[in-house]
């Protein structure tokens, strides 16, 4: 009886792991202050174990601010560090920031990914500050 519980937890142990994995990409906020107001300026997505192209193209990226359900790419600008793990995207000088009450989602198509396996990342977070 021992041994047939002991193989039960050991089981539920590894299906737990198994269903656990970890996403291909993490989001965090980038709270800047420019010219004395502290805001969500931008974005910062890391992968995990995909690298990006070494630029990615405007028709591989979606930036959407919920509250008024638009891309605002055309704001924004963007780039790949040199690792090609991290991507970074931010308002332009002068184009405001995600304001209050906000959640952003960003979507990289799949051809922005140089590593396999290509799939399409989508990604959200509250850009109000904590």
């Amino acid at each position: 009886m021992r041994n047939l519980l002991l193989t039960v937890c050991i089981i539920f142990t590894y299906s737990l792991n198994a269903y656990s994995a970890k996403p291909p990409a993490t989001i965090q906020r980038i709270i800047e202050t420019r010219q004395g107001h502290n805001s969500c300026w931008g974005v910062l997505i890391q992968l995990d174990k995909l690298s990006f192209n070494k630029t990615i193209k405007r028709n591989e990226l979606s930036i959407i601010k919920q509250k008024h359900d638009r891309d605002i790419k055309d704001i924004m600008i963007w780039r790949v560090d040199k690792s090609r793990h991290k991507l970074t995207i931010k308002f332009k000088k002068g184009c405001g920031d995600f304001g209050s009450g906000n959640i952003v989602d960003v979507i990289i198509k799949s051809s922005a990914i140089s590593s396999l396996p290509k799939e399409n990342i989508t990604l959200s977070i509250s850009t109000d500050i904590e």
